[in-house]
């Protein structure tokens, strides 16, 4: 949880005044993933998503969370058709147990927004958001409680894009890091599934 609070910390409070841009988000896009036909389990798989973002006040949203976790939510499912996910609200004792944290999904202008420290992937490391760009970010944390055991790992992808098209360079900057996101979460699920 403080991995995730860093991380989103670098992205949004980094070197320059970035309370004073807007941050825009969009409808999350449809991804193109493999649909695992061949993994099933006996098991049912109880998922809880939950979005752990810190909206600034200057958003621009033609979304709303549960828009955006909906779109996870789908993609999972979608992703897995022969396996038996149930939403929850919270987690079930001695069963198998996917927690989903979003915790980044935005774009800027990089005007002002050019470097910072935090989390990336799971290890601290800097990063340089370019100047005169536009640059999103989405980041989730995936939580998978299987036998007692409890692994977690963080998923995360930035992308710069040139101010050539205005908000279209910065909806598509947003939808690369979306997709690609969500094809590490989907590959990480898929490894504990068939583990």
């Amino acid at each position: 949880m403080i991995r995730v609070f860093l991380f989103f910390i670098a992205f949004t409070f980094t070197i320059g005044n970035v309370l004073s841009q807007k941050l825009y988000e969009w409808k999350p896009p449809a991804v193109n993933f493999a649909v695992r036909n061949d993994i099933s389990t006996n098991d049912t798989v109880f998922l809880i998503i939950k979005d752990r973002r810190v909206s600034p006040e200057k958003l621009k949203s033609d979304t709303d969370s549960k828009q955006i976790l909906s779109s996870i939510i789908s993609d999972i499912k979608r992703s897995f058709p022969n396996v038996l996910i149930i939403d929850k609200l919270t987690p079930k004792d001695g069963e198998l147990n996917i927690l989903i944290n979003l915790s980044s999904y935005s774009a800027g202008f990089g005007t002002e927004i050019s470097a910072g420290i935090g989390m990336i992937g799971g290890n601290i490391g800097s990063f340089i958001f370019p100047k005169g760009k536009w640059n999103a970010i989405t980041a989730i944390t995936c939580t998978i409680i299987k036998s007692n055991k409890k692994e977690s790992k963080d998923f995360s992808n930035i992308s710069s894009k040139d101010n050539l098209w205005g908000y279209k360079s910065s909806r598509k900057a947003l939808e690369e890091t979306y997709s690609s996101t969500i094809n590490q979460l989907l590959l990480y699920i898929e490894d504990s599934l068939i583990l």
